[in-house]
């Protein structure tokens, strides 16, 4: 944890947060940078608040449960607005590709692959891995689903707009989702 972290975690205690200017003079008066307060929005939940009508807008900060271990925490996992623990560590890889084949009339087409080695968490109840959830036997009416860790998110974007999003196992990620780099 850097000294700017810790600054900030014992700073910003209230819920409401803190104007901006208070904290840039809490800052300097811990010798702190600005600019290292700027860049510690890459690791911790930082964010800005509308302040009550005619006030400046506050930075507060996010605790949320961490999603390997479920402790509150106010870190994020590197450029993802996930919430991990500095002792869960579960590195994301990202690639980020337009197909060669989409039609000209649909629109411009973006594919975003995010390998998360531990699995992606669940989004709602106690912290746990998401499950695949595909369904092995489409043909057979009631067939089980992949009780396998998805350890794949696949977005599709359409222009700005989400087309798609998709959680899969490694076994059933579909092969036109699978980045370039990856073996098939």
């Amino acid at each position: 944890m850097t000294t700017t972290e810790q600054f900030l975690i014992d700073t910003l205690t209230e819920p409401e947060g803190m104007a901006g200017s208070q904290l840039a003079y809490a800052a300097a008066d811990a010798g702190i940078p600005w600019d290292q307060v700027q860049q510690a929005r890459s690791s911790l939940a930082l964010r800005t608040v509308p302040g009550p009508t005619g006030q400046e807008s506050r930075l507060t900060l996010d605790h949320r449960p961490c999603i390997d271990c479920g402790t509150s925490t106010p870190y994020l996992e590197p450029n993802h607005p996930l919430h991990l623990c500095p002792d869960c560590t579960s590195p994301i890889t990202t690639w980020r590709w337009e197909p060669w084949d989409t039609p000209p009339n649909r629109g411009r087409i973006t594919v975003i692959a995010a390998q998360r080695a531990a699995g992606w968490p669940a989004e709602e109840g106690p912290p746990q891995p998401r499950i695949c959830g595909v369904v092995t036997n489409k043909a057979l009416p009631g067939s089980p689903t992949c009780p396998e860790v998805a350890l794949w998110k696949v977005t599709v974007h359409r222009g700005q707009n989400l087309a798609s999003s998709n959680h899969w196992c490694n076994t059933h990620l579909p092969s036109k989702h699978r980045p370039a780099t990856e073996e098939k």
